[in-house]
């Protein structure tokens, strides 16, 4: 069964048997930081680029 083919995470539990955690603690200690222009415009640019490559 593909990947895209589970609609929900109890899903995934009740035909795979797997259990996700989702309650991770592993970073809450880090304080999140406001995203640089330059992250953005990068995001946007690779955006663009994965969108074209699919269409190929």
């Amino acid at each position: 069964m593909p990947y895209s083919d589970f609609q929900t995470l109890g899903q995934i539990h009740k035909e795979l048997g797997i259990t996700i955690k989702d309650a991770n603690k592993l970073y809450t200690h880090i304080d999140p930081v406001e995203l640089t222009q330059w992250f953005r415009e990068t995001m946007e640019i690779l955006k663009y680029f994965i969108g074209t490559c699919q269409q190929v």
